[in-house]
């Protein structure tokens, strides 16, 4: 072959690769039913809407002392640029889908 130790799409017969101390031969498994099984889950998607909360203060107990840990401030900035999330993740994963890259990437 041209490219030895190489695969191309092209191949149907199973390739192997001499190394001087190793030999390797590939598309040599065969096909084997997998097992399944069944189970109910309920699944309830987070809304894309405004309808979450916060959760509550977290408290925690550091050497003797009580720590109350707010989670308000969180929220609200996380609801403050939830708009800019989801518009970077929507471009995102539209570049992923159109195969978009960057330059010098080959």
């Amino acid at each position: 072959p041209e490219n030895p130790g190489r695969f191309t799409q092209s191949q149907t017969e199973p390739q192997k690769i001499d190394f001087p101390d190793y030999q390797a031969e590939f598309d040599t498994v065969s096909d084997t039913e997998l097992p399944t099984s069944e189970f109910s889950a309920d699944f309830n998607p987070v809304s894309w809407g405004s309808s979450a909360s916060c959760p509550p203060d977290l408290t925690t107990t550091v050497r003797g002392v009580n720590l109350v840990i707010r989670t308000a401030p969180i929220c609200d900035a996380a609801e403050t640029f939830r708009p800019l999330i989801l518009v970077l993740a929507s471009l995102s994963a539209a570049g992923i889908a159109l195969g978009v890259r960057t330059r010098g990437s080959d």
